[in-house]
C-alpha cells in the first residue's frame, strides 16, 4: 500500500474533545475509546504510530477539517521502539494522493424488527428507512481501482466470446465475483454500474447482527428472572454432554467443531520465555476490535521455528479457551501448529498455519461444508473442555497441505474470507 505524507481516516476514528463532541461529553473521551485524541497517538494499521499535534477547524463550524501529526518512523509494521508506552488504538487511513473516489451502496435489513408487523399488523410499519444509505464520496486504496478495472475488462472479454459461443453461459463473469471486506465496514461487492471512472460497491454483508433475542421482557419479576437464567445455564451445561450433534437435533447441542472459536491473527512480537527453553512469549492481535489490546500468547514452540520467522506472521488462534498460566505467565489464547511427530521426538518438524495476509486479525475462521460457527463465550466447564479435546483430535493437515477437520471419513477445509488454511510443506500430519 503506498504511505504518504497526507493521509485520510475515519472521521470517527478521531475525538474532538476541545469540538463540539467533546463540549457535549464534557471534554471527555467516550469510555473505552483508544483511537486518536488531540495530543494522543495512534498507529495506522500496517504502517506507523502518530501523534496529533495541531487541529485545522472550520471557521463556521469549528468542525476539525484537517490534523496535523507526528509520525515516529521507526514504529513500522507493528514495532514498539524500546523505551515507548505500547500503543493500544489501531486505525485505517488511505494515502491522499493515490487514494481512489468511489460510491458506496451501504444496505441494511429491509426491515428493522425481526418478525415484521408482529406488533402493528403491517409489515409496511417496520421498514427500516436507512436500510440503504449512499456514500459518494468514499476512498479507497488504488489496488482496488486496478482489480476493478481488470474485472469489467474481464466482463467485456467474456461477453464478446458468449456471443460467438451462447452454450458457454455457464462461465458467464460477474461484477459481483469481484468483493472485499471493508475494514470494520463489512464486506463490498462491485456493482454493475460501475465504469471506469465511476466504480460503485455494494455492501452485501455486515460485519456483526446486532440482532439478538429478548430473554426478558418489561417489568418482568426477579424470580422469573432467576429461573430463565437458570434453564440458560442448564442449557449451557447440555451443550458439551453429547458429541457430533446437529444444531438441529431436538435437544440443541451443538456440534464440537461449531463451539471452538478459531480466529485470524498477527504475531506483533515474540521472545523466548524466561523460564523455559521450549516455550516463547508473543504478542497476537487476534480479535475482532480495533480497541482490544494484542492478547500475551505462551507456545511450545521455542527451538522449533526460528523466533524471526514467527513475528508478523498471520496465524490461526483458539481464543475462547480458558486462560492458562505456562511457567509463570498467563497466555491467552493458542497457537495452531501442523506437527511431524509426537511432542517429544527431537526430530520433530513445526509448522504453523498459514491463514491469508488478507484476511483481517480477528475474523471467525469456519469449516466449508460445516454449519456457521457459533462459539461458546468461553470453553472452562469439563464438557466444554472435553468438546474441545475431541475437537482437536479431528484437525489434521492433508496430503494438499489443507488443515482439514476430519469426522466419520469426511474432510472438511478449514476457510477464511480469503481461501483455505494451509500449511507450507508438511502433509499427512496433525495438528497441535
Amino acid at each position: 500500500m503506498p504511505f504518504g505524507k497526507e493521509v485520510y481516516i475515519e472521521r470517527s476514528d478521531f475525538f474532538d474533545l476541545d469540538g463540539p463532541e467533546g463540549e457535549a461529553n464534557n471534554n471527555k473521551a467516550p469510555k473505552g475509546f483508544k483511537r486518536l485524541l488531540p495530543g494522543g497517538m495512534v498507529r495506522l494499521r500496517y504502517a506507523y504510530v502518530i501523534q496529533c499535534d495541531e487541529i485545522k477547524r472550520d471557521p463556521e463550524t469549528n468542525e476539525p477539517i484537517e490534523l496535523f501529526c507526528t509520525l515516529f518512523p521507526e514504529t513500522r509494521a507493528g514495532i514498539t521502539p524500546e523505551g515507548m508506552a505500547r500503543v493500544n488504538g489501531i486505525i485505517q487511513w488511505v494515502e491522499a494522493s493515490t487514494a481512489v473516489k468511489c460510491k458506496i451502496n451501504q444496505y441494511d435489513r429491509l426491515f428493522k424488527t425481526e418478525e415484521p408487523g408482529k406488533e402493528s399488523g403491517d409489515f409496511i410499519d417496520d421498514l427500516n428507512p436507512d436500510s440503504l444509505q449512499i456514500l459518494d464520496n468514499a476512498m479507497v486504496e488504488p489496488s482496488v481501482a486496478i482489480d476493478a478495472l481488470e474485472m469489467m475488462a474481464q466482463i467485456r472479454q467474456k461477453n464478446d466470446e458468449l456471443e460467438s459461443s451462447p452454450l458457454g453461459l455457464m462461465d458467464k463473469v460477474y461484477h459481483s465475483d469481484l468483493a472485499y471486506q471493508f475494514e470494520r465496514s463489512g464486506y463490498f461487492a462491485l456493482d454493475q454500474s460501475s465504469s471506469h471512472n465511476n466504480l460503485v460497491f455494494n455492501r452485501v454483508v455486515t460485519l456483526r447482527d446486532a440482532w439478538q433475542q429478548q430473554k426478558q421482557v418489561k417489568g418482568q419479576k426477579d424470580k422469573s428472572a432467576n429461573k430463565s437464567d437458570e434453564g440458560a445455564n442448564k442449557n449451557q451445561r447440555n451443550r458439551g454432554s453429547s458429541n457430533n450433534k446437529s444444531s438441529n437435533d431436538t435437544d440443541g447441542v451443538l456440534e464440537d467443531v461449531r463451539r471452538v472459536a478459531i480466529r485470524a491473527g498477527s504475531i506483533l512480537s515474540a521472545e523466548p520465555h524466561p523460564d523455559a527453553d521450549n516455550l516463547i512469549v508473543c504478542k497476537v492481535a487476534c480479535d475482532d476490535s480495533d480497541d482490544v489490546e494484542p492478547r500475551t500468547v505462551v507456545a511450545g514452540l521455542g527451538g522449533k521455528i526460528p523466533i524471526d520467522e514467527i513475528v508478523g506472521k498471520k496465524v490461526a488462534c483458539v481464543t475462547n479457551l480458558k486462560p492458562a498460566k505456562m511457567r509463570g505467565i498467563e497466555s491467552f489464547a493458542m497457537l495452531l501448529a501442523a506437527s511431524s511427530s509426537g511432542v517429544n521426538d527431537k526430530d520433530e518438524k513445526v509448522e504453523l498455519l498459514n491463514i491469508p495476509h488478507d484476511v483481517p486479525d480477528g475474523e471467525l475462521l469456519s469449516f466449508d461444508g460445516k454449519e456457521s460457527i457459533e462459539p461458546d463465550s468461553l470453553m472452562k466447564s469439563k464438557g466444554a473442555l472435553k468438546a474441545f479435546d475431541r475437537f482437536k483430535a479431528c484437525l489434521r493437515i492433508n496430503n494438499d497441505g489443507d488443515a482439514i477437520f476430519r469426522e466419520d471419513g469426511k474432510d472438511f477445509k478449514m476457510i477464511s474470507s480469503n481461501g483455505p488454511v494451509r500449511v507450507t510443506s508438511l502433509r499427512d500430519v496433525v495438528v497441535q
